[in-house]
């Protein structure tokens, strides 16, 4: 992965995820960090993203969101992502391996680097604003040790980032893209999934992220008591204890 970045491009591209997804909270979509055009068009310029995301797309589609009726929102938040959902927002739900374990992972991660995620909102650690905000601490880790020239800090969140990419966010945020692309269009959530894939495109190939070991299911299938959480059963070798 490189490491021989500018530092200030590190935190625009951390805040251009954090930004992009804004509008999928629970609450509502938080005052931007960017508020001008001219803002979001050196944001979008620092990132890679200029030429398909210049700052009065990112301004229109952060005006799209306010101009949604609270209650539309809510209702078409709670359709894509909650209770019988069209299109999860949780890694597990895309990616075939022991529940468990993921999640397990992913709080060794979190917990290595200081991350402790919000738990009022009862979002799980393979929540997607969860996996967001983790990769943008490390970026603003990365940015800072490199500023500072702490080179074996350096490396060791270097190391972090391009793993966490390779075993968890890389492995499914295209799939759910994807996903949001289709089940929202029509709708700023879709606009939305354009912005995140990009942003995390121009990221991926700026640090020269590591690829997933393997391929992602692009939609997760419709099962009851799935076998991959019990960590036991195969598709081609199932388990009794499943």
């Amino acid at each position: 992965m490189k490491t021989d970045v500018v530092p200030t491009d590190l935190l625009a591209h951390a805040d251009l995820l954090l930004w992009a997804v804004e509008g999928l909270r629970p609450e509502g979509p938080a005052a931007p960090r960017p508020a001008t055009v001219e803002e979001l068009d050196e944001l979008a310029r620092r990132t890679g993203i200029a030429e398909s995301w210049p700052g009065k797309s990112l301004k229109a589609l952060r005006d799209r969101f306010a101009l949604l009726l609270p209650e539309i929102r809510a209702a078409e938040r709670t359709r894509l992502f909650e209770a019988d959902p069209v299109c999860p927002i949780n890694e597990t739900a895309y990616i075939r391996r022991d529940k468990g374990a993921i999640l397990a992972d992913l709080i060794g991660f979190y917990t290595a680097f200081g991350h402790r995620p919000k738990t009022d909102t009862g979002e799980k650690p393979d929540h997607l604003l969860i996996e967001i905000e983790f990769v943008a601490v490390l970026l603003a880790l990365l940015a800072r040790a490199i500023a500072a020239e702490e080179t074996d800090n350096a490396a060791v969140t270097a190391r972090a980032l391009s793993s966490f990419s390779r075993d968890h966010l890389g492995d499914w945020i295209g799939p759910f893209c994807a996903r949001l692309a289709l089940t929202a269009e029509g709708t700023p959530f879709a606009d939305t999934s354009r912005l995140l894939e990009a942003a995390w495109i121009s990221l991926v190939d700026r640090l020269d992220l590591a690829p997933p070991e393997r391929p992602a299911d692009p939609f997760p299938r419709d099962e009851e008591g799935t076998p991959y959480e019990c960590g036991l059963c195969r598709e081609d070798e199932p388990s009794p204890e499943c």
